[in-house]
């Protein structure tokens, strides 16, 4: 009689999580553990329910107060997004997930499903963490020590943490089996906090290969569209998006826009052929990187989508006051990694200069190398034998 199959929970920003980028890596790090062959969800936790007590939630107050006020500043544009949200509901449901909803304080009660526990890949590791129960949550503190917790490339949202967060922070890092960040500049802070070796792991992205992505996009979505160039900008940038404009009306293609917070304000310059895309989820994301002529954006997912598609892009500085270091140190030290910080754009004239076709080749091998090394970072970690779970 075979054993029982081993279970693993996943805690990232996946429930109720508006953000591509982070829906996208929630799918591939779970879809990479249950290729193991186990029985592998995601978490399903509302870091809005079961709060503290009030005194506590300063901090979260003031994050759903700018909420509000931008809701209200974007009142006339939030029909249209009714259609966005339904494919990025549709592509939640799409991932195995635990049908209950725990919260902080119910959290605990998730070992009870689960045999080993995973943390990760998104930014959950940061000062926006406005309570002590989240970040316990975020850093499986909750999960018994004689259990695998592993955080794999985490992203920490800062290279520095406050005082007080580092406090917060201490007590669930120092307790974790295994460690790994995203990016190589927090390795030294983690390895401080924590006491204990950290290594630098692919995002789960990149785990999965182009094919597998492909099933996954929605390739209807594209298929009226004429040769478009797709802007996806996450900070405010007018300068990109004058560039883009100016390519565009150079090349005589489209572009297609995808808004993004404040981004969505600062594309009234682009004249003739131009496209706003309100409605797009994970998988029509997918579609319209894949289909794109070429990708000009701000966002590590893009870039990393628009590598694995063997697309023509650039990069731009992310200009936000946000987390600056980190949300550019992680396109940086990306496009160190394969060979490509050509990509990376210092004066918008790069943009205009003769775009010399990128040997997909050899950053392909880059890339299935390290996969193999994340894999096999998780194998360890999680303790999971798949030769000998395969027969169950």
């Amino acid at each position: 009689m075979s054993e029982k199959k081993r279970s693993v929970g996943i805690i990232t920003l996946y429930y109720h999580n508006y953000n591509l980028g982070g829906m996208l890596q929630a799918y591939a790090l779970q879809h990479t553990i249950e290729g193991f062959g186990v029985r592998c969800e995601q978490i399903s936790y509302d870091r809005l329910c079961e709060l503290p007590h009030k005194k506590t939630l300063k901090g979260k107050w003031i994050a759903e107060a700018k909420e509000g006020y931008h809701a209200l500043l974007t009142l006339r544009d939030r029909v249209k997004q009714r259609k966005r949200t339904k494919n990025f509901r549709s592509f939640e449901a799409f991932i195995p997930h635990s049908e209950r909803v725990y919260g902080n304080f119910s959290m605990p009660e998730a070992c009870r499903e689960y045999d080993a526990f995973v943390c990760g890949s998104d930014q959950i590791w940061n000062d926006w963490n406005a309570c002590q129960e989240e970040v316990d949550c975020n850093t499986l503190h909750f999960v018994p020590n004689d259990r695998p917790k592993v955080a794999y490339a985490v992203s920490t949202g800062s290279t520095e943490f406050s005082k007080q967060f580092e406090e917060k922070i201490g007590k669930g890092l120092t307790e974790l089996s295994a460690i790994s960040v995203r990016e190589k500049s927090a390795v030294p802070m983690i390895e401080r906090i924590s006491g204990k070796p950290v290594s630098v792991q692919l995002d789960p992205t990149l785990l999965l290969a182009s094919d597998e992505w492909e099933s996954v996009a929605n390739k209807g979505y594209v298929q009226q569209k004429s040769p478009y160039i797709l802007c996806y900008f996450l900070g405010e940038n007018q300068a990109a998006i004058e560039c883009a404009a100016r390519l565009a009306d150079k090349e005589q293609k489209q572009v297609v826009f995808l808004p993004f917070g404040k981004s969505e304000r600062g594309q009234g310059n682009i004249q003739g052929k131009y496209e706003e895309d309100r409605s797009a989820g994970p998988r029509e994301f997918l579609a319209l990187i894949q289909n794109a002529e070429l990708i000009l954006t701000d966002s590590f997912h893009a870039m990393v989508f628009s590598v694995i598609f063997h697309k023509s892009f650039y990069v731009f500085p992310r200009n936000t006051k946000v987390g600056l270091s980190s949300m550019n140190s992680r396109v940086t030290d990306f496009l160190s990694m394969i060979g490509m910080e050509d990509r990376l754009v210092k004066e918008t004239e790069q943009v205009f200069s003769c775009d010399i076709p990128i040997d997909y080749r050899f950053v392909d091998e880059i890339i299935r190398e390290k996969a193999q090394c994340s894999k096999e970072f998780l194998l360890n970690a999680l303790n999971i034998h798949p030769l000998e779970d395969s027969n169950d």
